[in-house]
C-alpha cells in the first residue's frame, strides 16, 4: 500500500466530536477568518459561487457560508465523515439554512459534480500540502472548465530550488519534503503544473499563515 492510499484510508474513518477540529491542524477561528479575508481581498463578493476543495469539517466553510448568499458555498471533501461533523456541529441554525445536501459532495477525484456550469472563486486550503504532484495535477485537470473566468487560489509550502530534495523545517516545527506529506514545491514546479493544464499561475505569497504556507492563484 502506498503512502497516499494509507493517507486516504486514515481520513475515511469516523471523527468524535473533539478530534474534527484537531484533525485539519488547529488553528480554528485563526485560519477560518484567514481564509475569508484573503479571498475578499481579491475580489470574493456575497454573489459570487465559491468552491471550496479539501473544506473539510468547514474552518473556512462556516466564514465563507456566513458571508455568502444562501447556496452560494460549495463543498467538496475527500472525508464525507467530515463534512457531516462541520454541517452538525459548527453550523447555527441560520448557517445552517443557508446551504443544503446539494452543496456538499466527497470523492477522492476532485469531482465538483455541482448543479453549476462556472465558479467565480476557489479555495484549496492546505491541501495541496498534503498532495503530491501528479494528484495536484488531477485536481488541476478536473476543476480547470469550472473556471473559465474565475480565480482558484491554494496554499502551498514554497522551498528554493536548491532545497528542494531536502527536507525543510518551516515555522513550528513542520517538516516538508519532496516526496512525502507534507510536501514542498518550487514556483517553478508550480507554474509548470499550471501551464500543462490550461491555467494561468500568479505567485500571492506570504498571507500570515502561522505555519509559513503561501499563497498561489490559478486562474
Amino acid at each position: 500500500m502506498s503512502k497516499i492510499d494509507s493517507h486516504y484510508d486514515l481520513i475515511r474513518s469516523e471523527f468524535n466530536n473533539q478530534e474534527h477540529r484537531a484533525y485539519i491542524g488547529g488553528f480554528w477561528e485563526e485560519l477560518g477568518t484567514l481564509q475569508l479575508s484573503v479571498l475578499k481581498q481579491h475580489g470574493l463578493q456575497p454573489h459570487h459561487n465559491l468552491l471550496d476543495i479539501g473544506c473539510g469539517s468547514l474552518r473556512g466553510g462556516v466564514k465563507f457560508i456566513d458571508y455568502l448568499a444562501e447556496f452560494h458555498y460549495f463543498g467538496l471533501d475527500i472525508n464525507p465523515h467530515l463534512i457531516q461533523k462541520g454541517r452538525a456541529l459548527e453550523l447555527t441554525t441560520e448557517l445552517a439554512a443557508k446551504v443544503s445536501n446539494d452543496n456538499f459532495t466527497s470523492n477522492a477525484t476532485f469531482t465538483a459534480d455541482f448543479d453549476i456550469d462556472q465558479f467565480d472563486f476557489g479555495i484549496a486550503f492546505s491541501l495541496f500540502t498534503h498532495l503530491p504532484a501528479e494528484r495536484i495535477r488531477e485536481c488541476l485537470i478536473q476543476l480547470r472548465p469550472k473556471f473559465n473566468h474565475g480565480k482558484f487560489l491554494a496554499t502551498v509550502f514554497i522551498v528554493e530550488p536548491e532545497e528542494y530534495p531536502q527536507k525543510v523545517t518551516q515555522k513550528l516545527g513542520i517538516v516538508t519534503k519532496p516526496d512525502e506529506d507534507p510536501y514542498h514545491y518550487t514556483l517553478e514546479m508550480l507554474e509548470n503544473l499550471a501551464r500543462e493544464t490550461g491555467w494561468s499561475f500568479t505567485w500571492i505569497g506570504d498571507f500570515n499563515h502561522p505555519r509559513n504556507q503561501k499563497m498561489v492563484m490559478f486562474s
